[in-house]
């Protein structure tokens, strides 16, 4: 689940104000062609920010990514997960359009490197395991 304050801090951070904010949105949405299932560019509302940031509604897995991108925050801080500087931090590395699931890398007791530790092929063996899971968990869901 977003954190309401976490996008409230995401967006003071870029020193913009709810309507600038959804205005910086909406022009990422034209830039990328995102659009809804009528097929029609997606355009925010300024109350949208608003109702996220109270925690009225959550924003979609596009937009999250938007955001961190217009903030400069990685997705894992607006789950919540702050960083600190303990070497057991998990860090968000998919989240998923389709189901709307964050996938992340956390150490372990076994391997206690954070992600930025670990070397390249490692980093591709757990995105490959990533990749996998997220195709199994949308065939489970698309038998329900």
């Amino acid at each position: 689940m977003i954190s309401g304050e976490q996008i409230r801090e995401a967006r003071l951070k870029t020193g913009l104000n709810q309507q600038e904010f959804t205005k910086e949105i909406n022009k990422k949405y034209i830039q990328y062609g995102i659009k809804n299932k009528a097929g029609d560019v997606v355009q925010i509302r300024n109350t949208s920010v608003s109702n996220w940031e109270v925690g009225f509604s959550e924003p979609d897995a596009d937009t999250i990514g938007i955001i961190c991108e217009i903030s400069n925050t990685e997705p894992n801080v607006l789950y919540g997960f702050k960083k600190s500087h303990d070497h057991h931090d998990s860090k968000v590395l998919y989240i998923d359009p389709e189901t709307d699931r964050a996938y992340s890398y956390a150490p372990t007791d076994e391997d206690p490197r954070t992600w930025d530790e670990l070397d390249v092929e490692k980093k591709e063996a757990i995105l490959i395991q990533i990749q996998d899971a997220v195709t199994k968990t949308r065939q489970e869901l698309r038998k329900d």
